[in-house]
């Protein structure tokens, strides 16, 4: 986490070893907006692995970005992590074809064919086996505005800066582009994450020093979710992955 009067100088200090990446440097603000809405159980196992800490857990999740525009292009993601290791898998889909594809389960029907990712019909198969498997259902709603960017000479190392993060429940597929949500965590405080499949480079932990960042284990999901019941005392999860107030 890094609090917002760092994020300035953060910036600056990291700016000879990294450049923008494309979606970034396309908009004004050098940065975009992620949406995402998180599948769980009626149970929410997923919430309850990553308070339990265990060493492997997935996540389950539809992605899209920026504000609504016509034929934009949402993803089926899964992302796993296996300790410190993660993988991500990710499938493309017309917005206006994810309810009639998760519905029928047609993917050659549905999912975009002009992406040249190769696996993506894997990955919508493997994406729709774990909705129907395990009962899956959209839970809630988490976005924030990235500013992202690659290193100059490492370019297997990412670092991405989350700010703004927010989150509405009582999600459903039709929510992925709404505007109005009711919950912001963090305030004054931003994420910093580091994709990388190599050694931190020397100028990376140096800065990593001088700001005293240390690495810790966050999950946007889990930490909406738990901002939406400590906001509210009441507010408890029932069985369809919502929430409601005790009364």
């Amino acid at each position: 986490m890094v609090p917002l009067n760092q994020l300035d100088p953060l910036r600056e200090a990291l700016g000879p070893y990294v450049r923008l990446d494309r979606y970034a440097d396309r908009n004004p603000e050098k940065e975009y907006t992620v949406r995402s809405i998180y599948f769980d159980t009626k149970d929410l196992d997923f919430y309850q692995e990553k308070l339990d800490g265990l060493h492997s857990r997935k996540k389950i999740r539809i992605r899209g970005y920026d504000p609504h525009a016509v034929n934009a292009t949402v993803f089926l993601e899964i992302k796993k992590k296996n300790g410190c290791f993660i993988n991500k898998h990710r499938s493309p889909v017309e917005y206006k074809s994810l309810i009639p594809l998760l519905s029928s389960g047609d993917i050659q029907a549905h999912i975009c064919s002009n992406d040249d990712d190769t696996d993506k019909t894997e990955n919508a198969e493997r994406f729709l086996f774990h909705v129907r498997h395990l009962a899956l259902r959209p839970n809630i709603l988490v976005l924030y505005e990235r500013e992202a960017f690659y290193a100059k000479c490492h370019h297997d190392l990412r670092i991405t800066i989350d700010k703004n993060i927010r989150s509405q429940y009582h999600a459903s597929l039709h929510t992925l582009f709404e505007k109005d949500y009711n919950i912001s965590i963090l305030p004054g405080r931003c994420i910093l994450e580091i994709k990388s499949g190599i050694q931190y480079p020397s100028w990376l932990r140096q800065i990593l020093g001088e700001f005293h960042l240390k690495q810790e284990a966050l999950s946007k999901y889990a930490m909406c979710i738990d901002s939406h019941r400590s906001r509210k005392p009441n507010l408890c999860i029932i069985g369809n992955g919502h929430f409601r107030m005790n009364h």
